[in-house]
């Protein structure tokens, strides 16, 4: 008896569960079991090119006919699906491999294109094996939980969300002032607000004045600085090496804010 992989290419098509997601499958794309990040449904995609550069683009294969959606942040206030029964969701996980990035997206031919790039022109590749990670399931976020999962213990560079230490402040009530005064933040504003929250009986133990450039923010801006650095990823890698010192150093108790606006590499 053959058992088939639940995520497949066969024939330049990409099966999943018996179900074709995309056709035209370009000759170069590679495909290597996740069998050995521990989950069996899910397959890592990459691309083989002819010479080296900091720079390649490949066609995944043409998407027609298939309900998706492009999540670029997902956060429950701004942006949540809606799990529906009797479906098969699939899941596409662009990752980092060695210094190259990799990102999704589209053309005018309905193409979906894989980009991998380091962001520096001495930095160069050819081969790439575990660029993308495909996984599939019927529920939604156990499927998408499983994917970050598996690319987990792929990489061995980062831990899940429930597995990371909370800070204490979270179990007391505070107040960030952005809601209320956006950019505009003043002294006067906030006295006014710490009284008026005093006045009805929820008192903060703690605020963040926050007028959209004091915390740990924008660091995306890294990915524009990566030539004669090694490449966005490494000099992400350096960042963020630094910056868990610092807060290690500064707030021993995790108290610090690493807040929206994160690049690929920050997340892996």
């Amino acid at each position: 008896m053959t058992i088939r992989p639940t995520v497949r290419i066969a024939e330049r098509k990409l099966v999943v569960k018996e179900r074709t997601v995309l056709t035209n499958v370009s000759d170069n794309v590679v495909a290597t079991s996740s069998a050995e990040a521990g989950q069996v449904e899910g397959v890592f995609f990459g691309a083989v090119f002819d010479q080296d550069s900091n720079r390649h683009v490949v066609s995944l294969g043409t998407l027609r006919g298939v309900r998706f959606l492009a999540c670029f942040r997902f956060k429950l206030w701004w942006m949540a699906q809606k799990e529906e029964n009797k479906i098969v969701y699939t899941v596409f996980l662009p990752l980092i491999e060695g210094p190259f990035k990799s990102c999704l997206q589209g053309n005018d031919g309905d193409e979906l294109e894989l980009c991998l790039e380091s962001g520096d022109s001495d930095t160069l590749r050819s081969t790439f094996t575990h660029s993308v990670y495909i996984s599939s399931g019927t529920d939604l976020f156990g499927t998408i939980h499983d994917a970050i999962k598996a690319v987990k213990l792929h990489l061995g560079s980062f831990r899940l969300r429930n597995e990371k230490k909370l800070p204490g402040i979270v179990d007391y009530f505070g107040w960030c002032t952005w809601d209320a005064f956006y950019q505009e933040v003043t002294q006067e504003g906030v006295e006014v607000g710490l009284e008026s929250l005093k006045a009805g009986g929820t008192p903060p133990k703690f605020v963040i004045i926050d007028n959209d450039g004091v915390k740990v923010d924008a660091q995306c801006i890294l990915e524009t600085l990566g030539a004669s650095h090694g490449g966005k990823v490494e000099l992400t890698k350096q960042y963020h090496q630094a910056l868990d010192a610092s807060v290690a150093r500064n707030f021993p108790d995790n108290g610090c804010i690493a807040c929206m606006s994160h690049n690929l590499e920050s997340l892996y």
